[in-house]
């Protein structure tokens, strides 16, 4: 279904799915990094108060 509306040969939804999944990974090296950060931050936060 998703190839007819796209109108998208099989080779390119790989493709496009092999994108969606690095681009997950980089969305969660991204979110992980926030999180450490903002851990960091409350954690120097408690500390100051």
């Amino acid at each position: 279904v998703y190839s007819r509306k796209a109108g998208l040969s099989p080779p390119q939804i790989e493709l496009d799915n092999m994108q969606w999944t690095k681009l997950q990974k980089y969305d969660k090296l991204i979110y992980s990094r926030i999180s450490h950060f903002s851990k960091l931050a409350t954690q120097g936060n408690q500390s100051l108060m």
